[in-house]
């Protein structure tokens, strides 16, 4: 996470505090891959058809962020200043974070766009190369450097 945020969720970085995981809140966020779909931790397909957070133009994408071990976490509503990438593993670092868009488990779109991370390309590399080993194949990369 960049410099810039530390303190974010003691309420030095917006005024506001920014809520960061433990354990067990993070397990509500993580997806699974099964039979080539992600997954909720509902047991449902994970869709962002309905989601409201973005750096995009357009609606539907969820924010991700990806631990070193392969652990993915998605939430299909951001809240600046409150609830945002660095949220997931509670400022820690990231394998890679993005945006994701997602219909009935089946990825459309992802792009790296994180203001806390910045994911460099070879991150989004290694993130599209776990999801078409799992399964994915048709989704939209969003090559923007950050």
């Amino acid at each position: 996470m960049l410099k810039k945020y530390a303190g974010e969720e003691a309420g030095t970085s917006y005024g506001t505090q920014v809520a960061f995981l433990d354990g067990e809140q993070r397990k509500a966020y993580e997806l699974k891959m099964e039979n080539g779909r992600l997954i909720g931790s509902d047991g449902r397909p994970f869709d962002t058809r309905g989601a409201t957070t973005t750096f995009l133009e357009t609606q539907g994408t969820a924010i991700f962020a990806m631990d070193a071990a392969g652990r993915l976490y998605a939430a299909s509503e951001r809240v600046a200043g409150q609830f945002q990438h660095s949220s997931f593993l509670a400022g820690g670092a990231v394998a890679a974070a993005g945006e994701i868009e997602v219909h009935d488990g089946v990825v459309k779109f992802l792009s790296g766009k994180s203001g806390h991370y910045r994911p460099s390309p070879m991150q989004i590399d290694q993130f599209a190369q776990f999801l078409v080993a799992g399964g994915q194949s048709a989704f939209v990369r969003d090559q923007t450097q950050w």
